[in-house]
């Protein structure tokens, strides 16, 4: 449900319902590791065709790796159908978690793009200049949201075995 209203044109209820998201992936996260849940790690790789991986996918990544329990691994895939090299996002961690990184950073793109189009008029001068700023004006929010969130987390539950729990998880990953 919550992921559905992430797709919402009101990006203040889109973020809320993002963040939401992470606090319960986080919850199920932490309580799945103090249980002795052993996961099965996947990998997922996200391959737009593209020679380059632009600055705000970038960030996109950063975002999904610092709160969304993944690894991200940017590299190269080589397409022998087009006998071409491109550029790939690979993201590593539980099934459960590599699902939701994939679906948050498509959600991510995909608001980017609409939010852009509703208020490109509002930005005079060199488009793709502007258009970049305002991506990574929005994803340093969506950052400082998930942050802010997870603060306030840490300082309503004692989070000193749950960190350890969280270390040892990230050193199975890794």
């Amino acid at each position: 449900k919550l992921l559905a209203l992430g797709r919402s044109a009101n990006e203040h209820e889109a973020a809320l319902a993002m963040e939401k998201a992470n606090a319960l992936l986080e919850k199920y996260h932490l309580q799945g590791i103090a249980e002795g849940v052993e996961h099965r790690y996947s990998s997922l790789v996200i391959d737009r065709k593209k020679k380059k991986i632009s600055g705000y996918q970038r960030h996109i990544c950063s975002i999904l790796q610092e709160f969304f329990f993944v690894r991200v691994v940017l590299s190269q895939l080589y397409d022998p159908g087009c006998a071409a090299t491109f550029k790939v996002i690979e993201m590593f961690g539980s099934r459960e978690n590599v699902a939701i990184a994939e679906y948050c950073y498509h959600f991510l793109e995909n608001r980017l793009t609409l939010l852009w189009s509703a208020n490109r008029h509002r930005f005079p001068g060199a488009v793709q200049t502007e258009k970049n700023s305002y991506f990574l004006g929005l994803l340093r929010g969506f950052h400082q949201k998930l942050s802010e969130q997870q603060k306030s987390r840490t300082r309503q539950a004692d989070w000193s075995q749950a960190g350890a729990l969280i270390v040892a998880e990230d050193q199975r990953l890794a």
